[in-house]
């Protein structure tokens, strides 16, 4: 069956979120606009992480991987409700970065203008106040090209 997607949206951002990952630098690239015609459309938030973080460890617990992602929420200025959908990361070809992804859902509503999506994360190898980060991105979506 073939693919049943209309074209992305892309939204370059280029935010830093200055430390947020306790001696590292997390810029969130892009956000994607994915509107499926057999599904519900979702918003992707596109970052990279420079250097890259430590592998996971091999213990089967979260407190042996690099991040613990947090529920990611986002607000935009319709008033819609958004939910978190989960992520993946990993290295970067090369090794010298993390890339990773993180979705909510729906994607915003034709009319909504603004975007702010708060990213949360636990890092269990940095020291305890380092441990809990928050970062705030704010996104004009007239900015969005197909």
């Amino acid at each position: 069956m073939p693919d049943q997607r209309t074209p992305d949206r892309r939204i370059p951002v280029d935010h830093v979120c200055p430390d947020f990952v306790p001696g590292r630098e997390l810029r969130v690239t892009d956000l994607v606009l994915e509107e499926l015609v057999a599904g519900e459309p979702l918003l992707r938030v596109e970052y990279t992480i420079t250097p890259a973080l430590p592998p996971r460890g091999r213990r089967p617990t979260v407190a042996s991987w690099p991040v613990v992602w947090d529920a990611t929420a986002a607000t935009d200025d319709q008033g819609t409700a958004y939910r978190d959908g989960g992520g993946a990361w990993g290295p970067a070809p090369g090794g010298d970065r993390t890339t990773g992804t993180l979705t909510i859902s729906p994607a915003p509503p034709p009319a909504a203008r603004r975007l702010r999506v708060v990213l949360r994360a636990w890092f269990p190898w940095a020291t305890p106040v380092e441990a809990f980060r928050e970062c705030v991105v704010e996104v004009e979506l007239t900015a969005a090209s197909d």
